[in-house]
């Protein structure tokens, strides 16, 4: 079951919204109040949600007085959920075969046997009016009343909602969090029959679902490992908790300390959801759709980049629907841009209103999320690009046109005094970012490889910072150029032709860059740089004859980036 378009009407700020779904993983941002968790009730009004495995009721109803959108005065209109789900013959053959009876019942019609089909979901309340009106489409198939009725209920009833809210940190985990029953009648009847040896025949047990975890992870396996923990236990519970460590991250997933219990909620729900897919028995086969409100809560941002990254991994790699709301810029997608979806409200009177999608295409598709997540700002401009970064690796560099010289270094034409650098670049934008010590660290924490390159001008004003965050010359941080007058910057590097060629050909910004006006001078001087690199990248071939100097410097970094 795969959701592929949300809409909603007349529902609280949801006056008229809807939201298509592209992929298997989909992130919901915004600011508070924007719309989030009302976009998530209608998915959880529709497919059921109970506050426990054990209710007889699910959790949702529509007070139409309270919730239809309150500016509206016209309150003859129904407030309408509607979903548009794809079913596939693989995953959902259970649902399929149960909605095709009432199909053919109801009009007659044989439902043909193909790859997937399509499945609409509308319930609608209306005014003064205590029922709810169910209508089901299912391949252009019209189901009403006591039909469409019947088909909610299978889907309700198959527990095919799973949610997390993990704001709710008092929430009872229960049996999804992997008490006594989640194995099998064999793996208990022997557990029972050797309590004097509990510990040890629970260990074999344990042993045999991590390797049937690791399974599950199929492709994944070279990226993650799996580690199962299992703590004291009493004999009629037994919890445990799993984790999932990217096998070249310096972090491992087992170290998120408040967010463990979260984590393991997620993961295991997921893991159930996948042996569920895996059963034998097509009657019952329905893939789930999971539901997870803030998975960022309580875990450090290197942990919730890790996570974001997971989770996109097994909802691709299992096939199974996870939509998240977040606040967090590491839990969107940065693999398909039109699966993150940013909710706003728009302003009328001064007073906000209802809630829309902003647009989020085109190349500057970061600014928006940006602006709503709070990382757009003067203090943020130099590195908020790190935040969307899906690499675990770094390079930070002093400024646009070191990029492009790095960036030439990566070019195998080069042979074996090629960068070997297969993370992200980035400019920084001067060094005044390199003292800020909090953004600094942060960066540090948040990927396994970081690597900072400066001037070697500039390292007396910058050198407190890097001691004070232990980093390391030559491991952590190189210096760029060489010691002498006017050569402690990447120009520096540069074969003395190319200065010439350009000095020669703009005498009068030269003489502009030796102004006594600040101003004068420092703007002169960007634009030298340009032109030093323009020069460079038309005249330069790969070779000593004009990289001598740069093929030092990643001889240097490409030692530290080696296995060790």
């Amino acid at each position: 079951m795969k959701i592929e378009e949300i809409t909603i009407k007349n529902y609280r700020t949801l006056e008229d919204l809807r939201i298509p779904v592209t992929a298997y993983y989909t992130a919901i941002c915004g600011k508070n109040n924007a719309g989030k968790s009302s976009l998530m009730d209608c998915i959880k009004g529709i497919l059921g949600y109970q506050t426990t495995p054990f209710d007889d009721e699910f959790d949702f109803d529509v007070n139409f007085k309270e919730d239809f959108t309150k500016w509206k005065k016209e309150k003859n209109e129904p407030i309408v959920f509607k979903l548009k789900i794809r079913l596939f013959n693989e995953t959902d053959t259970g649902l399929i075969k149960f909605i095709s009876t009432f199909v053919k019942s109801e009009s007659q019609t044989e439902i043909k046997e193909q790859d997937n089909y399509c499945l609409e979901i509308s319930l609608s309340f209306e005014s003064g009016k205590n029922k709810k009106k169910h209508i089901i489409k299912f391949d252009e198939n019209k189901l009403e009343d006591y039909a469409a009725g019947e088909v909610l209920n299978k889907i309700r009833n198959s527990n095919v909602l799973i949610f997390h809210n993990s704001t709710e940190v008092t929430r009872n985990y229960g049996r999804y969090h992997g008490f006594f029953d989640d194995f099998s009648t064999s793996e208990r009847d022997a557990i029972k029959r050797k309590r004097d040896v509990l510990s040890k025949e629970f260990k074999k047990v344990s042993e045999r679902h991590k390797e049937d975890l690791t399974r599950l992870l199929g492709r994944l396996n070279e990226k993650y490992d799996i580690n199962l923990t299992v703590p004291d236990f009493s004999f009629e519970k037994v919890p445990y908790e799993i984790s999932l460590g990217e096998r070249t991250f310096d972090i491992p997933l087992d170290n998120w300390g408040s967010g463990t219990k979260n984590r393991t909620l997620i993961l295991k729900s997921l893991f159930n959801a996948k042996k569920f897919l895996e059963s034998t028995d097509n009657a019952k086969k329905i893939a789930p759709v999971v539901l997870i409100e803030e998975p960022e809560s309580f875990l450090h941002p290197s942990a919730q980049a890790e996570f974001g990254k997971l989770l996109q991994d097994l909802a691709t790699e299992f096939q199974i629907q996870i939509i998240v709301t977040t606040h967090s810029p590491f839990l969107l997608s940065n693999i398909d841009v039109s699966a993150n979806i940013l909710l706003e409200r728009s302003i009328k009177f001064r007073k906000p209103r209802e809630t829309y999608r902003v647009d989020t295409t085109g190349k500057d598709w970061k600014k928006p999320f940006a602006l709503a997540l709070g990382i757009e700002g003067p203090e943020m401009d130099n590195v908020k690009n790190l935040f969307f970064s899906q690499s675990s690796s770094i390079l930070l560099v002093e400024g646009d046109t070191d990029k492009e010289y790095f960036e030439l270094l990566l070019n195998d034409s080069h042979g074996r005094h090629k960068l070997n650098f297969d993370g992200e670049i980035y400019s920084y934008n001067g060094f005044g970012t390199l003292n800020n010590t909090v953004m600094l660290k942060f960066i540090k924490e948040r990927y396994a490889r970081l690597i900072i390159t400066f001037d070697l001008d500039i390292f007396p004003q910058i050198k407190n910072t890097l001691d004070n965050l232990r980093l390391e010359n030559e491991r952590d941080y190189f210096k760029v150029g060489i010691d002498k007058p006017g050569k402690r910057s990447i120009e520096g590097l540069l074969p003395d032709n190319v200065f010439s060629k350009v000095w020669a050909n703009n005498t009068e910004l030269v003489r502009q860059s030796q102004s006594d006006k600040k101003e004068e001078a420092e703007d002169a001087k960007r634009q030298l740089k340009k032109l030093y690199l323009n020069e460079f990248k038309k005249t330069a071939s790969p070779g000593q004859e004009y990289f001598s100097e740069f093929y030092k410097l990643t001889s240097k970094i490409n030692k530290i980036l080696r296995p060790e």
